[in-house]
């Protein structure tokens, strides 16, 4: 009788320890995806901010100013609203992925330049009259 209780003892202790490797398993997925969430919004922050660095400078420097640079990317420019939207795609999608993808946005403190979607990749900022232009280079 008392190696019966015993094993059972041992299953049971056995399980438990199993049960809290699997608590601490989980909880450490969750960080991973939370870190991962975390490094994504930083990257697109530092583009987004790049970006308005990029369109402030062409601004500055006056007419001519003619900037290349390159996104990994997608971002909007609006001009009214003195913002720029930086998506979570790095490759040119369909309308109804930029309606489910993560945007972070910035500000830019002038509004001369014109509203519109810049691909990932290579880009150009150029300075014509006072109005920044900026352009997707192919």
């Amino acid at each position: 009788m008392k190696k019966g209780q015993t094993s059972v003892e041992g299953i049971f202790v056995i399980g438990a320890i199993f049960l809290m490797f699997l608590f601490i398993l989980g909880y450490g997925f969750n960080k991973r995806i939370d870190n991962q969430n975390a490094e994504k919004f930083v990257s697109q922050r530092d583009t987004c901010i790049k970006i308005s660095n990029l369109i402030i400078g062409a601004f500055i420097n006056g007419n001519g100013t003619e900037i290349i640079s390159d996104s990994e990317y997608e971002f909007d420019l609006l001009n009214n609203s003195r913002l720029i939207g930086i998506y979570s795609l790095k490759e040119k999608g369909f309308s109804s992925d930029y309606a489910e993808a993560d945007v972070v946005f910035c500000t830019v403190p002038i509004n001369a330049f014109p509203s519109r979607l810049v691909h990932a990749g290579e880009f150009k900022v150029k300075n014509v009259g006072d109005f920044v232009d900026v352009t997707y280079v192919i």
